[in-house]
């Protein structure tokens, strides 16, 4: 997808089940449909210099039907590398473990213990 939607993926279209038609649309009859989710998440020092800038990432593809009823946005068609199932199919603890955003916010947490507290 030419890394479509990206930053835009909430924007992509008006709705969250708009937006899933959109990315299966425009996936239909292509072979890779790797994906994945990205959070970038800086902390900023009280003098505002950056103490720390990090990523987290999860990795998968994009299933050509929706499957699952948990979570938001593009978990019904985001298949989890090694697993066989959509983010939609895990429990909200299960998604806690492995998602991009709890990747990046125990990357800050662990410098945080480290270095502050």
């Amino acid at each position: 997808m030419g890394g479509k939607p990206g930053i835009y993926s909430a924007r992509y279209e008006k709705t969250p089940q708009k937006r899933i038609d959109r990315v299966l649309k425009e996936l239909n009859g292509t072979e890779n449909r790797t994906a994945h989710f990205t959070c970038h998440m800086t902390l900023i020092s009280p003098d505002g210099s950056v103490a720390l800038s990090c990523e987290g990432r999860c990795e998968g593809s994009i299933v050509e039907k929706q499957r699952g009823v948990n979570g938001f946005g593009y978990d019904p068609i985001f298949l989890i590398k090694g697993d066989t199932r959509t983010m939609a199919e895990l429990s909200d603890k299960e998604k806690n473990e492995i998602s991009h955003r709890s990747n990046a916010l125990n990357q800050v947490i662990k410098y945080l213990k480290e270095n502050v507290l």
